[in-house]
């Protein structure tokens, strides 16, 4: 509460990278304890639970129960970030029927590196600093060499065709790549 409490007057709350559906709730109780008429966008970790559907990173709960909590913590918006574009889209696709019922705003902002598939020991500082940088740690991801800003672009095409209103990149994705992305959204929409 006492680092919410030092952030008055945003124009929008982010909880971001939650990792599960309790910590997600608690982050967007906390804001909605100091700032009650503030706009809440809640954001979740997804990862892989089969070929074809995603959940919530640490707890396994369904993208259903983010959708859920989002609702019940009277969010705006429901997103997933901190994960690989293909998966980012996968929590988009099963979040956007349940949020669209709910008024809810659905997007996502997706990382370069490869998919987490529970590493070991894992923590950011271990990755690899850059594309072919081969300085990971044991433990650490590696940068995807097969996804070019033009690629990503194309994801957060999918993503918005599933539903997403909300599109952005987190770890790695900057201002070049965001270009990209905005320029095939424009020439998409018109």
């Amino acid at each position: 509460a006492e680092l919410v409490g030092g952030l008055a007057g945003c124009d929008v709350y982010l909880c971001e990278t939650m990792p599960t559906v309790a910590e997600g709730r608690l982050a967007a109780e906390v804001c909605r304890e100091l700032y009650p008429g503030a706009r809440l966008w809640l954001s979740f970790n997804p990862r892989r639970h089969s070929s074809s559907t995603v959940c919530v990173a640490a707890d396994g709960a369904s993208v259903g129960a983010a959708v859920e909590a989002a609702v019940e913590v009277g969010a705006e918006a429901v997103l997933f970030n901190c994960a690989t574009p293909e998966i980012v889209h996968l929590a988009v696709a099963a979040a956007a029927p349940a949020a669209s019922r709910a008024g809810l705003l659905v997007g996502g902002y997706a990382n370069f590196w490869e998919e987490l598939d529970d590493l070991e020991g894992w923590s950011i500082d271990k990755n690899e600093s850059g594309s072919g940088s081969a300085d990971q740690q044991q433990g650490g991801m590696v940068v995807r060499r097969d996804l070019t800003d033009h690629q990503y672009a194309q994801m957060a095409c999918e993503w918005r065709r599933s539903g997403a209103s909300i599109i952005g990149g987190c770890c790695g994705i900057g201002p070049e790549t965001m270009a990209v992305v905005c320029g095939e959204l424009s020439t998409r929409a018109s």
